[in-house]
């Protein structure tokens, strides 16, 4: 008992010294191969590139497939060394995305350094953020498990900036739009690969996780027989849910690629949680242990859907208000306008002088108090352009109808018949590969 008690401060202890390690030597990777700003560094968190100078390092970094493996290694070997040997929930999951990160810095840095160079400290941030958010979703179940024994009150508290956070991410950021609190990159790439892609596969495969744990616990003390397919029903559970809940949220257009070419890394990182259980298993696990384990996994999986699906929703709603009800009252006000002026107005203002419109609406993107946007309105005297920003769309522009020249020239379609007015954005959002 006494040496039990021993053991876990110790191992707490050197827990964090491997974590302060490890996030030495991310700092050190995006450092030294991060290029250096135009200009040069005129902050103390721009990378310097300094690694990429190092004639001893020239054989890992001429290549980006070597610098990958063989700096990532080194971060993947420590992540995983932190989560065995201490309980800390925080302590693993900011391990899990420094083991993201070093990867990510050593491709950005060796193979994709324009990108890196032109949005110097936006490109850091996020590659960090994204990694963030890879890195405490496969730590999802621990966390959960260090969740569970708040409070309610505390879970709450614990729970609602995350949720808030995940929600506003989702719903408030497109790449058009500077003025947007959460826009960091010219492209939404946060939500898109951190979470929309990244977070919602990790998501899925703890989901199927779940079920073949689950299977393991009750197979766990039968008879051989039973307890054989029990287990194989389990495990084939694990590997048909992620299929099956990626056909969907396909089907639905929750994710912004299409399942083939995901489906065989989503089963690959199920059968990796799978084949972890069962090691667990091996070493003694019974069967509540192990049912309290794939009750973990379950919560994991369901703390990082919510905020996601809420997100969804969220951004789906703005886009539907927007497009079909408050650009529409635009686009009835410049018609009722045009059909008495023969002319569009150079400015929408013109709209609520001559009463076609009480007031001009905004734009809904997310929360109200993260952006300031408007709808921008350019005037060609017979057509114009209106358009908005919207979450994952580069722009969502619209185009009056096609009408006659005063000459007589038809400017619709080959029949005669004006073409009608049309949106550059679909009703749904686009898969970006």
């Amino acid at each position: 008992m006494n040496a039990q008690r021993h053991e876990a401060p110790i191992g707490a202890i050197a827990q964090w010294i491997l974590l302060s390690l490890l996030l030495f030597y991310a700092a050190v990777i995006h450092f030294g191969i991060g290029p250096t700003p135009p200009g040069g560094a005129t902050h103390w968190f721009h990378p310097r590139g300094f690694l990429l100078r190092w004639e001893i390092l020239d054989p890992l970094l001429a290549h980006v497939l070597p610098a990958i493996v063989g700096l990532g290694c080194v971060a993947v070997v420590l992540a995983v060394t932190i989560a065995i040997i201490g309980d800390s929930s925080i302590a693993t999951a900011l391990a899990a995305s420094c083991a993201v990160a070093v990867p990510l810095f050593a491709y950005y840095g060796v193979e994709a350094d324009s990108v890196w160079r032109f949005f110097h400290w936006r490109a850091s941030a996020v590659i960090i953020l994204s990694a963030a958010c890879l890195g405490f979703a496969l730590a999802a179940p621990r966390l959960a498990a260090s969740w569970l024994q708040l409070s309610w009150r505390w879970r709450g508290a614990v729970y609602l900036p995350v949720f808030l956070g995940i929600v506003a991410l989702m719903s408030s950021a497109t790449g058009t739009d500077f003025s947007l609190k959460f826009s960091l990159s010219p492209w939404p790439a946060i939500p898109v690969f951190g979470l929309e892609a990244g977070a919602a596969c990790i998501a899925i495969a703890l989901a199927g996780a779940t079920l073949g744990v689950l299977g393991l616990a009750r197979a766990h003390g039968r008879p051989a027989a039973t307890a054989g397919a029990i287990a194989l029903t389990g495990i084939g559970s694990a590997v048909a849910a992620p299929a099956l809940l990626l056909w969907a949220g396909h089907q639905t257009h929750l994710f912004p690629f299409r399942d083939g070419a995901a489906t065989v890394w989503v089963l690959g990182v199920a059968w990796g949680v799978i084949l972890t259980a069962v090691f667990h298993m091996r070493r003694g696990d019974g069967a509540t242990r192990l049912a309290r384990r794939g009750r973990q996994i379950a919560l994991g999986a369901a703390l990082i859907a919510v905020p996601l699906l809420a997100g969804h929703a969220l951004s789906r709603w703005d886009y539907f208000t927007t497009r079909e009800h408050r650009a529409g009252r635009i686009i009835d006000g410049l018609q009722a306008y045009y059909e008495r002026e023969q002319i569009y107005p150079d400015t929408l203002a013109q709209l609520i002088e001559t009463a076609d419109l009480d007031s001009i609406p905004r734009p809904r993107i997310g929360f109200p108090v993260f952006t300031d946007g408007d709808f921008r309105y350019q005037s060609f005297g017979t057509s114009y352009i209106l358009d908005f920003s919207a979450p994952r769309w580069v722009q969502c522009a619209y185009n009056p109808p096609w009408v006659e020249d005063e000459d007589g020239d038809d400017t619709g379609d080959a029949d005669g018949e004006s073409l009608g007015g049309a949106w550059s954005c679909p009703l749904e959002p686009p898969r970006l590969w």
